[in-house]
């Protein structure tokens, strides 16, 4: 039988300077059952947090107005507190599932730094317009990033953490994808590894889903009302709820989709007809 200690929690954060501005919430009570009181901010605002190690034992905390990355422990009786100065403020951050390597989005590029020592491992200019959101997929074999640019792409682990000389050529993404025409405004990974699905939506009214494993864009969700909250999925979903500006859901039969994707190699265009 699960206990409430080993069940799944939802960590939510909110750019303010109040204290007690990061809480961890238990789904089945809604209940927040752990809060940060974010003294070690120094009344910065906070911009972005991620939990650090399998067990989340650490978190990793961005300030919206100082270029800062904090780790600080979770239980009450460990006292760590570790701060990085940053090159920019940090606007997307992705911590390994491993807990030992860190990247943080700053403008158009990419920085990743080891956690357990502190060493600035790669820069990667990973996009032509400022990147907005990163995920690691669920084995921590890659990261995928987004961007203002409209573009989604995967990075493999090993060409984040070896450092490239001026003089050689730069990293270049595994897989990338051009889905949107403006900026992304939200980024999701289903679990599988290398058999994952990468969901993302765009302020262009349309989400978009496509294929790690053959490399497709599978297909494309059309809105009547604008597309701006992450999305969410099963690992193998058939369908996908997108929720926008207005609350509007959008079902796409993906899988049926993919089927037709993987035929004719072109992604599909789904045009939502509910009110």
């Amino acid at each position: 039988m699960p206990t409430p200690e080993n069940l799944e929690q939802v960590l939510i954060t909110c750019q303010s300077a109040d204290p007690f501005s990061t809480l961890v919430v238990s789904p089945q009570t809604g209940a927040a059952v752990w809060s940060y009181k974010g003294s070690e901010l120094q009344g910065a605002i906070t911009n972005l947090a991620a939990p650090v190690g399998v067990n989340g034992d650490y978190l990793a905390v961005t300030t919206k107005d100082k270029p800062m990355l904090h780790i600080v422990a979770v239980h009450i009786r460990d006292r760590t507190h570790q701060k990085s100065v940053l090159p920019g403020i940090a606007r997307a951050l992705a911590v390994h599932p491993s807990g030992t390597v860190v990247c943080c989005a700053i403008d158009e590029k990419i920085y990743t730094w080891m956690l357990t020592t502190g060493q600035l491992l790669t820069i990667i200019s990973a996009h032509y317009q400022p990147v907005s959101h990163l995920q690691f997929v669920s084995d921590g074999s890659a990261l995928v990033s987004a961007g203002d640019d409209g573009i989604v792409q995967i990075w493999l682990l090993t060409d984040l953490m070896t450092p490239h000389d001026a003089g050689l050529m730069k990293p270049e993404p595994l897989r990338k994808w051009s889905p949107h025409s403006v900026p992304v405004t939200g980024l999701f990974v289903t679990s599988g590894g290398v058999n994952c699905r990468i969901l993302s939506c765009s302020s262009d009214q349309t989400a978009s889903r496509a294929d790690w494993c053959s490399g497709l864009h599978l297909c494309s969700s059309v809105s009547r009302t604008r597309v701006q909250f992450p999305l969410r999925a099963a690992p193998h979903p058939t369908k996908v709820l997108i929720p926008p500006w207005v609350g509007e859901l959008v079902a796409a039969m993906l899988r049926i989709y993919r089927r037709q994707a993987l035929v004719t190699g072109r992604p599909i265009l789904y045009q939502s007809h509910q009110p």
